[in-house]
């Protein structure tokens, strides 16, 4: 599940919390959820029942200080997601999915979360097409607020199914967040190349560090969202 980068400060692969009981959200390490070089023999299955189904468990892994992170204030990284075994309601309000987040600290102030990135399906529209949307706290109001979003993948299109998101943050007032993704096929990027989805200012953002990265189910899950969302080859450089 790695991808060589250098300098590497972390590799995102463990601190699995995940119930052990019967109608849970989980997460699996199989070959089914490898993307990417075909080198790559193992990807993450992170599990989702609808919460209509009453399995509030999260689910999720921990890249933090033990695997180098120390008090960042620029953070490159990149990730492989495949949406495409995942439903989420083409409903506006419970159309996304909160699956990666940048953390100062643990706790339960709302700055120790300073960069979220969700998956949307394009409800708006009616396509469902998915997009990746950040939102990021603004410390100026004390408050989240929307970052910026761009085109992922479509809906159910095996062509999507091997997506590498890579991107740059940096702290500041404002800081800012650059977002690409690649569509890979056959174990190669696809000719068509890389494509920015997002180049944005995040204003209120000049005392923030980074010291964990998040990645899978831990909150916010709706109703309707249920599935499987493949995730692999998690990297992370200064």
């Amino acid at each position: 599940m790695k991808r060589k980068h250098n300098p590497i400060i972390a590799i995102l692969v463990g601190c699995l919390c995940v119930a052990s009981f019967a109608g849970a959200n989980s997460l699996d390490v199989n070959g089914g959820a490898a993307m990417g070089a075909l080198s790559s023999s193992f990807g993450l299955e992170v599990i989702l029942l609808d919460p209509a189904q009453n399995a509030p468990n999260q689910a999720w892994v921990l890249a933090d200080e033990t695997k180098g992170f120390n008090n960042e204030t620029s953070l490159n990284g990149s990730f492989f997601v495949g949406p495409q075994n995942l439903t989420v309601a083409n409903v506006l309000g419970r159309n996304h999915f909160q699956f990666f987040v940048m953390l100062q600290d643990f706790g339960q102030a709302l700055e120790n979360v300073p960069v979220i990135f969700f998956l949307l399906r394009d409800a708006a529209s009616g396509s469902g097409n998915w997009f990746l949307t950040a939102w990021h706290y603004n410390e100026d109001v004390g408050n989240y607020v929307f970052s910026g979003t761009g085109f992922l993948a479509l809906y159910n299109s095996a062509f999507f199914a091997e997506n590498l998101v890579e991107f740059e943050w940096t702290a500041g007032d404002p800081g800012n967040l650059t977002v690409y993704r690649t569509v890979w096929t056959n174990g190669a990027p696809d000719p068509s190349g890389r494509v920015q989805l997002m180049n944005v200012p995040l204003p209120g953002q000049a005392n923030v560090v980074i010291n964990k990265v998040l990645a899978g189910y831990f909150a916010g899950l709706k109703v309707g969202t249920s599935g499987s969302l493949f995730l692999d080859e998690f990297v992370f450089t200064r």
